[in-house]
């Protein structure tokens, strides 16, 4: 039989999933640190930095830029490009902070759906 840990905070974060999100978050910086600087690429950086850069001379989504994917995939690159054209790295720094943050919303959900 498990001993449960007790709440530290009121909404019932307990210490073992404080440290199950800190693994997680670990696990998953080490993972998008290979794709930051350089080395592996997980997808074609042109398709989404060039409908930003689109999308930045007033051409709208779907309509005037070829886009087949929804538009929270353009996101990242549209910030990007907005604040460090052509946005290569920023670019890449904020799809690493979405999956990263992705992966502990996945977390806290499957923790709802599978109680311990």
């Amino acid at each position: 039989m498990h001993a449960r840990s007790e709440p530290i905070f009121r909404s019932g974060i307990t210490a073992t999933v404080i440290l199950h999100v800190a693994i997680i978050v670990a696990t998953s910086l080490t993972f998008e640190s290979a794709f930051l600087h350089g080395g592996l690429n997980l997808m074609d950086e042109g398709w989404p930095l060039h409908a930003a850069m689109e999308m930045h001379e007033g051409r709208t989504l779907y309509d005037d830029v070829f886009w087949v994917f929804p538009p929270g995939h353009v996101l990242s690159a549209w910030i990007g490009y907005g604040l460090d054209a052509p946005g290569i790295i920023l670019t890449r720094k904020l799809y690493a902070a979405f999956n990263v943050l992705l992966c502990i919303i996945i977390y806290f959900i499957a923790r709802r759906l599978m109680p311990p």
